[in-house]
């Protein structure tokens, strides 16, 4: 429908749209650029910065793992105590 509609405004034969369609995509690709490559240092020093952060991060897991069990705690006893103390005064009824 595109094509039709193109066709009618320009007011050019099918043909003659479709060669110039097909010229405009025979456009030769830009050369590559130089790209600077990666040296093996450089990945050394990537891995080494990784792995650094990698345990940073493990151990800071640890330690809100710790506070949050040192929050849990006390609450989980005292619920416990409270579910413990039902049930002995049930059995003692």
């Amino acid at each position: 429908m595109m094509i039709s509609n193109a066709i009618v405004k320009q007011r050019i034969s099918p043909q003659a749209f479709l060669k110039k369609m097909v010229d405009q995509k025979k456009t030769p690709p830009a050369p590559p650029k130089k790209i600077e490559l990666l040296t093996f240092e450089d990945y050394k020093r990537d891995i080494r910065n990784r792995w650094m952060l990698f345990q940073r991060e493990v151990h800071e897991l640890i330690v809100d793992i710790k506070k949050l069990i040192d929050f849990l705690s006390p609450i989980v006893k005292e619920n416990f105590n409270k579910i413990k103390n039902l049930f002995t005064k049930e059995k003692k009824s």
